[in-house]
């Protein structure tokens, strides 16, 4: 228990640095809801997950939190199930309409779970689909392997993968709006994907 305990400060902290943060850098990013069906696939994975703050003073220090998930992906529906020092932490779930969560209790109030969906469906969902979900003034665009969420010319969100395949290999969210990265890591439980 007082390692799952640490864990939480260690996300608490860096969730109040974020936030911190945000006083300064406003625009958070649009929430994003897209139907699981427009995924246009399916996918069982499991991630590796290191959350770090994007920007620090020169006078602090930050370890990385790092969190296990989850993550399926059908036309039905998504979820996602969360694990840190062996205990499950979060339970997703995203069928288009119906949101459903449960969480750890000691988990901070800052941490919010529409931001996994959020960011998931930011970084592995089809180009097009995100673009059509975004408010006026965002772009998102994708060159080579990085994509880059804007508002009004300026970057807030940049996603970089390491190779073609978006679920499978090593990919960095910074996250500059709500200042965090995400060092990520898939793989598929099953070996395949099926992407249409």
């Amino acid at each position: 228990m007082n390692r799952i305990l640490l864990w939480v400060a260690c996300l608490g902290a860096l969730l109040l640095g974020s936030v911190a943060c945000q006083k300064q850098m406003p625009a958070a990013l649009p929430e994003l809801r897209l139907s699981p069906s427009s995924f246009n696939g399916s996918v069982n994975m499991i991630q590796q997950i290191q959350i770090t703050p994007l920007h620090l003073s020169s006078k602090e220090k930050s370890t990385p939190t790092s969190l296990d998930a989850l993550v399926e992906i059908s036309p039905e529906k998504v979820k996602i199930a969360g694990f840190a020092m062996g205990q499950r932490i979060l339970n997703l779930s995203w069928d288009g309409q119906n949101w459903e969560s449960t969480r750890h209790p000691l988990l901070p109030p800052e941490f919010k779970e529409s931001q996994v969906l959020r960011d998931l469906q930011y970084a592995s969902w089809p180009l097009e689909v995100v673009c059509a979900a975004l408010p006026a003034g965002w772009t998102f665009s994708e060159s080579g392997l990085a994509r880059t969420l804007s508002l009004e010319n300026v970057p807030k969100l940049l996603v970089r993968y390491e190779n073609r395949a978006l679920w499978q290999g090593d990919m960095t969210v910074d996250n500059v709006a709500e200042n965090y990265r995400l060092r990520i890591r898939s793989k598929p439980v099953s070996g395949r994907v099926e992407k249409k």
